[in-house]
């Protein structure tokens, strides 16, 4: 994955398979420093095989626990929309996954 995280935020980008959960990353408000990621590892909780969707969504730390909460920590929105990355199919099995 690939991503830029602005100073002074504190974000969850939290990736989905089929809808359920399946990593969250954190990234504390540090200050000024800029984040910039190319062919960032997802570290899955667990395995898949076969085609599954998958989607990343960046979510705010809105009530500042560093603990991804989806009823409390809303998805980041620009002009209305969610900042995320895909759905996109992917076939785990070509890419040696298994259950």
């Amino acid at each position: 994955m690939s991503f830029t995280i602005p100073s002074n935020r504190s974000l969850f980008l939290v990736t989905y398979v089929d809808g359920e959960v399946a990593s969250t990353y954190f990234r504390a408000d540090i200050g000024e420093e800029v984040v910039t990621a190319d062919g960032y590892p997802l570290d899955l909780r667990r395995s898949y095989s076969g085609t599954r969707a998958v989607q990343t969504v960046v979510y705010s730390d809105r009530n500042g626990n560093g603990e991804f909460d989806r009823d409390a920590d809303g998805p980041c929105l620009v002009d209305g929309s969610v900042v995320q990355a895909g759905p996109e199919r992917l076939n785990f099995t070509a890419y040696g996954g298994t259950e």
